[in-house]
C-alpha cells in the first residue's frame, strides 16, 4: 500500500509546485526521500542543494563495465540539518511560509523544545501555532480587502509618502548612508529597509481602510458622555487621601489610661507608641497604606469619626469592633475635581475609541468567519511537525 505523505511533505510539495526555494537535511536531497509528491513524476523531482560557504560536489552518474564489481548503495548521509521554511497554504491566495509564521514564536517553541517531552511538546506547539496562524489570516484578510479598497490615485500618494519614510528611516538610522540604515535597523529591529517599508506600508492601509469602513459606524452623543463622567465618579472627582494614626484597645481600663495620656498637649504619635496600644505601636499607630475615601473602616461609627477630623486632630474614644479606638488625622490631600465642561472632549475621544476597538474586533471575527483562506488545521498539522523536527527533543 502506498505510504502517505507527512503534512512537511505536503508543504515541501506545494512549495516546489510554485518554483518556491525550499531548504531541507543533507547535502543533496530530493522530494521524494520525504515522502514524495501526489502526481509527481518520477522523472520531475528537484534537487535542493544545502546551504554553505562551499557547494557539495555534483553526484556524478558513471556508466558501469563488465569488469567493475557492482557498486554498493551509498551509506545514507547524515549532514547537518538546516531550517525548513516552505509554504504551508495560502489566505487570499497569498502565501503563508513556516519561517515567517514560527519566527516571532521561535523563543517560545525554543523553551517549550528544552523543558517538554517531545509528545507534551507537540501539544503545547499545538495550541501555540493555532493562535499564531489565526493571527497571521485576519490580519492577511484585512490586509487584502485594504489593497482591494485602495484607489489608483491613493496608490500613488501612498507611494510618495513612503518614500519620504524611507528616506527619514535613512537619515535616522544611517545618517545618510543606506548601508549603515541597514546594518543599524537590523541590529536593532532585526528587520532590513525595505522590511520596514513593507510594515509600515501595510500598517498605514489597514488603518486607513478600518478608518474609512468603521468610523461611519460610530456614535458619541452628549447622553454617552455625561452618563460616562457619572458613572466614573473617583475617576473625575477623587476622594481625599487621608495618612491615619490609630490607637486600639481591648477593655475599658486600658482605654481610660489611655486617654488620660491624650492631653490637648500631647503628641498622638508618641501616645500611639506605647506597648498598650494593640494597633501598629513599633509604627506609632500610622497605617500602612493611605485612607482613600470615606469608607476606610469596616464600621460606620469610625468612618463618621475619621470625617469630622483635620489634620492634626483626633477623635474621641470610640467603642467599635470588639475594641475602644481613637483615630488621628495626619494630613489630608484631596486631588483636584474636573467638572465634565472640563472633560467632555477627552471622555468623547475615550468613547470613540472603545466603539472603534469594538467594531474592529467584530469585523476581524466576520472576516475569519467568511474569509477564503487554506483550512486552518491542515496549515497547523504542517508547522507543527516542522516545529517537532526544528525544536523538540530527540526520539
Amino acid at each position: 500500500m502506498k505510504p502517505r505523505p507527512s503534512p512537511i511533505s505536503h508543504a515541501l510539495c506545494f512549495a516546489a509546485r510554485l518554483g518556491r526555494t525550499v531548504t531541507v537535511t543533507a547535502t543533496v536531497v530530493t522530494l521524494g526521500t520525504i515522502g514524495g509528491c501526489a502526481g509527481d513524476k518520477p522523472t520531475q523531482q528537484a534537487h535542493y542543494p544545502a546551504p554553505g560557504p562551499t557547494p557539495a560536489a555534483p553526484v556524478a552518474t558513471a556508466q558501469p563495465t563488465p569488469q567493475a564489481p557492482p557498486e554498493q548503495p551509498a551509506a545514507p548521509s547524515h549532514g547537518p540539518t538546516y531550517t525548513v521554511d516552505a509554504m504551508v497554504g495560502q489566505v487570499n491566495g497569498q502565501p503563508v511560509y513556516a519561517g515567517s509564521t514560527l519566527e516571532p514564536i521561535d523563543d517560545q517553541l525554543a523553551a517549550l523544545g528544552r523543558n517538554q517531552t517531545r509528545t507534551e511538546f507537540r501539544a503545547l506547539a499545538n495550541q501555540l501555532i493555532a493562535g499564531r496562524l489565526r493571527q497571521i489570516v485576519i490580519d492577511a484578510l484585512i490586509l487584502g480587502e485594504a489593497e482591494r479598497d485602495l484607489s489608483a490615485q491613493e496608490q500613488a500618494g501612498l507611494a510618495n509618502m513612503l518614500k519620504v519614510e524611507r528616506e527619514e528611516l535613512i537619515r535616522r538610522w544611517g545618517k545618510g548612508s543606506i548601508a549603515l540604515a541597514e546594518t543599524s535597523l537590523l541590529d536593532e529591529t532585526d528587520r532590513t529597509l525595505d522590511q520596514t517599508l513593507q510594515d509600515t506600508r501595510q500598517r498605514m492601509l489597514v488603518q486607513r481602510y478600518l478608518q474609512r469602513k468603521l468610523f461611519p459606524k460610530i456614535n458619541v452623543s452628549r447622553k454617552h458622555i455625561e452618563r460616562y463622567y457619572h458613572d466614573n465618579p473617583t475617576k473625575f472627582n477623587p476622594p481625599p487621601n487621608r495618612t491615619l494614626r490609630l490607637i486600639r484597645v481591648n477593655t475599658p481600663e486600658t482605654a481610660d489610661q489611655i486617654e488620660s495620656l491624650l492631653k490637648p498637649s500631647a503628641d498622638f504619635a508618641t501616645v500611639a507608641s506605647d506597648q498598650r496600644n494593640r494597633y501598629r505601636s513599633d509604627q506609632g499607630g500610622r497605617m500602612s497604606e493611605i485612607a482613600v475615601g470615606d469608607e476606610v473602616f469596616g464600621a460606620a461609627v469610625l468612618n463618621q469619626a475619621m470625617l469630622g477630623l483635620q489634620p492634626g486632630q483626633w477623635s474621641q474614644r470610640v467603642e467599635a469592633m470588639g475594641g475602644f479606638w481613637w483615630i488621628y488625622v495626619e494630613s489630608i490631600d484631596q486631588p483636584p475635581s474636573r467638572p465634565l465642561r472640563e472633560v467632555q472632549l477627552e471622555i468623547e475621544e475615550l468613547l470613540r475609541r472603545q466603539q472603534f476597538q469594538a467594531l474592529t474586533s467584530d469585523y476581524r471575527r466576520e472576516l475569519f468567519e467568511n474569509g477564503s483562506y487554506h483550512p486552518l488545521d491542515q496549515m497547523g498539522e504542517a508547522l507543527v511537525e516542522i516545529a517537532v523536527s526544528r525544536y523538540a527533543q530527540p526520539l
